[in-house]
């Protein structure tokens, strides 16, 4: 076999190898560049919706803090309901007190009557 016979099967073998290392590179390339069309499809999607999805996140933060502070706001009303309950309780204590030290009392009669006058005043 001369030189150029050895050199053209030699090119025919690197030729072949070649040409199947090209098809198999292209079909790589092909699916690579599907698969980016179908990801750039999705993630424009979801890109898209990310304002959508934002407001309602926004809108579910915004009620729940809501109900939080309403039911706050009605612990607080309650509370002051009971404290003005408490300080009417207190008043009433404090005039039994002082219809109790009136009426024990030497000279009750004239503690008495101071405790009227005072109570109606």
């Amino acid at each position: 076999m001369t030189r150029v016979q050895r050199l053209a099967v030699f090119w025919h073998r690197v030729a072949g190898a070649t040409g199947i290392f090209l098809v198999i590179t292209s079909a790589v390339g092909i699916g690579a560049a599907g698969m980016y069309l179908a990801d750039r499809n999705e993630r424009m999607q979801l890109v898209n919706r990310f304002p959508a999805v934002r407001s309602e996140e926004r809108a579910a933060c915004t009620r729940e803090f809501q109900a939080r502070i309403d039911g706050l706001t009605r612990l607080n009303e309650q509370g002051a309901q009971s404290l003005a309950e408490l300080q009417a309780q207190m008043a009433d204590t404090h005039d039994v007190v002082a219809y109790r030290r009136a009426t024990d009392t030497p000279g009750s009669q004239a503690s008495l009557a101071r405790f009227r006058r005072n109570s109606t005043g």
